[in-house]
């Protein structure tokens, strides 16, 4: 299941068209009164819109790493759809851009209204927190704003490499241009993705519009379209690392890891942590120092450097050279569960060259020391021949943010 690996990574997404099929009637056969309870099943047509997310945006159609292919689906009523009548939930699969529940698990609507609440991964993470698609993950019992499913986070360094590999994609903000011999601002579409490990997994919930939906055939019916947008519940940290033209070596980045400094536990495992189906809230259980590993490719990554003419690896030295090297260089992430007081309690360790340097993460605003949920923290990392320095740091949306100042390697 290589392929449907990685979906992840997570700013936010828009799941539209949980659509109703209704069965179609002939010209003669309109007269005849609907049946009010007969019970229809789900349908569901989603499209994804995520902001430099691990999925892409837009339709969500083929079989690549980075194309949501599952959701968990429940819909909840009184009466009709409940755990106990087998009737409020099922798994749906995305092949070719076509959406399908080939499941056991179904659901059937009927006039009564059933509530929504839909969320990803739907199956249950590996026994190292990488992302599996072989058992279901379902909540107990009937579904509610105040159900939870188990949330877990990726450290990698365990299992199977490949699963906490990163493989580069164009995603700087400068590409180079071999005909014009230059670095243009980067249009494409991969500037909008996360480069993160197959293993990472992207937990995220659903607010929908309306809330409620039903067959479309009782009174006062609700419609048979429901609009979800997934909201992520993890934190993303990314990292782009330059040469300032003073470091000589080759210059290859080949692994990065985060862990705590003095013994903290801002980085924790994944230890009895829960996320609610509705509103996304983490309740954190008991915390437990994590590290996590992340390899660079096969071969490793070539940082951007200053030298004195540009080239397809080189920015030309100036008064903007560390700035176009930021911007020339790709960016690595990794999904790391939200924090309340990161400021040099967390340090990054590049080999670069097979030698280790280290730098602690600086506080990632000025008006805040915290890794939010749904937010893109940005580090933007300058190697030296003194060593690592955090240059910049910038939060947007998934949301993305670059934190001031470089990370001095020394």
């Amino acid at each position: 299941m290589k392929t449907m690996k990685n979906k992840r990574l997570i700013y936010s997404a828009l799941l539209s068209g949980i659509l109703v099929a209704a069965t179609g009637c002939s010209e003669n056969e309109q007269s005849v009164p609907l049946d009010e309870n007969e019970l229809i099943e789900l349908q569901v047509s989603p499209k994804v819109t995520l902001t430099r997310s691990a999925i892409n945006g837009g339709e969500q159609t083929g079989n690549g790493a980075n194309v949501m292919q599952n959701i968990a689906v429940y819909a909840q009523s009184t009466i009709t759809n409940t755990d106990a009548k087998k009737n409020n939930y099922a798994i749906y699969t995305q092949s070719s851009g076509k959406w399908s529940n080939s499941g056991t698990d179904k659901i059937y609507l009927s006039s009564e209204d059933a509530t929504v609440y839909a969320y990803y991964p739907a199956y249950k993470p590996g026994s190292n927190g990488e992302y599996a698609t072989s058992t279901a993950l379902k909540i107990s019992g009937d579904a509610s704003a105040s159900s939870t499913i188990p949330l877990t986070v990726y450290e990698g360094g365990a299992g199977t490499a490949s699963e906490y590999t990163i493989t580069s994609v164009g995603n700087a903000d400068k590409t180079w241009n071999g005909t014009t011999n230059a670095w243009e601002a980067n249009t494409a579409a991969n500037k909008k993705l996360i480069a993160a490990a197959p293993g990472e997994v992207d937990y995220m919930w659903a607010t929908s519009n309306p809330t409620q939906v039903d067959n479309g055939r009782g009174a006062g019916p609700k419609g048979t379209t429901v609009t979800l947008t997934m909201n992520h519940a993890l934190a993303l940290l990314s990292f782009r690392v330059y040469n300032d033209g003073t470091y000589h070596n080759a210059g290859v980045l080949t692994q990065i890891k985060l862990e705590n400094v003095s013994g903290n536990t801002v980085l924790s495992k994944s230890n009895g942590h829960t996320m609610k189906i509705s509103g996304g809230t983490i309740a954190n259980g008991t915390a437990q120092a994590a590290t996590y590993t992340r390899k660079i490719s096969d071969s490793g990554y070539t940082l951007i450097t200053v030298a004195s003419t540009a080239s397809a690896t080189a920015v030309a030295s100036g008064s903007t050279a560390n700035a176009d090297a930021a911007a020339a260089s790709k960016k690595f992430s990794m999904l790391i569960l939200p924090a309340t007081s990161v400021d040099s309690k967390v340090k990054a360790t590049f080999t670069i060259d097979e030698v280790d340097y280290d730098v602690n993460l600086t506080k990632p605003e000025a008006s805040s020391d915290k890794w939010d949920q749904g937010k893109n923290y940005i580090y933007t990392v300058k190697l030296s021949g003194q060593g690592l320095a955090i240059n910049k740091v910038t939060v947007t949306d998934w949301t993305e943010k670059v934190v001031d100042g470089d990370l001095e390697i020394k």
